[in-house]
């Protein structure tokens, strides 16, 4: 049984790698390519006077770490760039992340199907593996990855329709079988989800990568539905829809305006349709939002491990104000709120909450070396953890 689990789960990563050799190979083959021979242009005075475009960031390198009581240390690294061997929208990601509850390793390589096309391709690969409580043992394990291939529309939006494939092992799972609606997952606890999926996506003109070492300035979204079935061969049946986004905008005296924003609702039959770990929670390990929030949503019988629900917004304000600005020295305060629910049709029954936040964030002159602190000066609820967080990251 144990054999049969290995092989089930390696399936995934395999087929994905292999598929992912197949579309690099145009991109390569481009990056290869002999550049065609420049024109001879002749240049106005004026022309001569235009000072050279400043280089823009390609590459980006990051660490960090912190703590909350929430989800304890954490720590996270990130390597990447957005033009890899010098090809226009030949990207690579390589991440990694560990918690107490949670670690994760994941790589991103997506591009287009040749030097000049529109048409680009998208695979990832990732291993995860999960847990809810630190008095409980109860953790699930997903291996497996996405494929996908999209059109870019215009400079900022592009659509891409793909697949998702992966393989679920629910450790520990007994505790589930008192909860209603998750004692299935509990009953069979290795599962296989594969589902089609199509996104659109909004990137402003700068570099996305460099949005959490910066003050961040434009429009980033992403729409997302998901369906699995057993049609498809998962043994999840939901359709998912969701949304998530920032907007950025600098402010006289040099001071920068924030909003991020999440929202999703998962159409199911049951509670064991939909992934643990994909659904909605707040204030808690696993949260798609929320970290300084109160503890959001259900939770099992008799612990406070989140269930989450099948539902769930976010939505966070932030204002940063220079401090010193020569040394990069800011402070930031806001608002963030959100609620965790099941049923859209019965909105009285969703969990919500609200918190206010402040706390002093440096952005080094040598890169972006960023100390963030945070405590909720008020809150719905009875958290008041602090946040502490520290990152450094170069591009090049």
């Amino acid at each position: 049984m144990h054999q049969e689990t290995l092989r089930h789960t390696a399936r995934p990563p395999l087929i994905l790698i292999a598929l992912t050799l197949g579309v690099l190979a145009p991109s390569l083959a481009a990056a290869q390519s002999p550049p065609e021979p420049a024109q001879a242009t002749v240049q106005s005075p004026d022309d001569l006077s235009e000072p050279p475009k400043e280089r823009q960031p390609r590459g980006y390198f990051q660490v960090g770490a912190g703590y909350s009581s929430i989800t304890g240390f954490q720590g996270h690294a990130s390597v990447g760039h957005d033009r890899l061997f010098g090809v226009r929208d030949l990207r690579l990601q390589l991440r990694a992340m560990i918690m107490p509850l949670h670690s994760e390793a994941s790589i991103l390589l997506e591009g287009p199907f040749g030097a000049q096309s529109d048409w680009l391709w998208h695979t990832q690969l990732y291993h995860l593996d999960s847990g809810l409580n630190n008095s409980l043992k109860l953790s699930q394990t997903r291996t497996g990855g996405q494929l996908g291939i999209g059109k870019k529309l215009d400079r900022h939006w592009r659509v891409t329709v793909g697949g998702r494939a992966e393989a679920h092992t629910l450790n520990h799972g007994d505790v589930l079988l008192k909860n209603n609606g998750f004692s299935p997952l509990a009953q069979n606890p290795e599962r296989t989800l594969t589902s089609v999926w199509i996104q659109a996506e909004h990137r402003s003109d700068n570099n996305p990568s460099m949005v959490y070492t910066d003050l961040p300035t434009g429009l980033h979204l992403i729409a997302r539905l998901e369906h699995a079935s057993s049609s498809l061969g998962s043994d999840y049946a939901f359709t998912h829809a969701s949304m998530r986004g920032s907007y950025g905008v600098d402010l006289p005296l040099s001071m920068n305006f924030t909003v991020t924003g999440q929202a999703g609702a998962a159409n199911i039959n049951s509670a064991d349709q939909m992934p643990l770990m994909d659904r909605y929670r707040l204030g808690t390990v696993h949260a798609f939002g929320g970290l300084m929030m109160p503890a959001l949503g259900p939770t099992i019988d008799g612990t406070n491990a989140p269930l989450g629900g099948s539902a769930g917004a976010y939505g966070r304000a932030e204002l940063s104000v220079p401090i010193w600005r020569k040394i990069g020295l800011y402070a930031f305060g806001g608002l963030e709120a959100g609620a965790i629910g099941n049923d859209l049709g019965r909105l009285d029954t969703f969990d919500a909450g609200a918190t206010t936040f402040a706390g002093l964030k440096w952005l080094s002159p040598i890169g972006p070396l960023t100390f963030a602190w945070g405590k909720e000066v008020s809150a719905i609820g009875d958290n008041s953890d602090p946040l502490f967080v520290f990152q450094i990251g170069q591009s090049f």
